[in-house]
């Protein structure tokens, strides 16, 4: 099935149709999304798949830049070193706290 749309993320649209081909299989999928009654509009399926996309490029890269700061900090130094049970333990809870708080914050940034 191929698709003429009109693409429109957030204030910029396309002012000409857009010619889509899709597989077989990505063509079924459109169309359950759109019976499903969650979407209208082949448009709005390839949208909401256009900005998950760019959410997990976005993701991505920040994964990466973080595991690049970890290296360096490792090259450096910047690491623990976990000798028993109990330094384990407090190491664990010591990031689960930070990382609780980080979601607190992630949280009230979205509301």
């Amino acid at each position: 099935m191929q698709n003429a749309m009109f693409l429109c993320i957030s204030k910029f649209c396309y002012t000409y149709p857009m010619n889509v081909i899709l597989s077989p299989e990505l063509e079924e999928l459109v169309e359950r999304k759109i019976k499903s009654g969650r979407y209208n509009t082949v448009s709005e399926v390839v949208s909401k798949s256009l900005l998950l996309l760019d959410r997990e490029d976005e993701e991505t890269e920040y994964f990466r830049r973080e595991i690049l700061k970890a290296e360096e900090q490792f090259k450096n130094g910047q690491y623990y070193t976990v000798n028993s049970q109990a330094e384990w333990s407090v190491f664990i809870d010591d990031v689960k706290k930070r990382g609780r708080g980080r979601l607190t914050k992630e949280k009230d940034h979205l509301t």
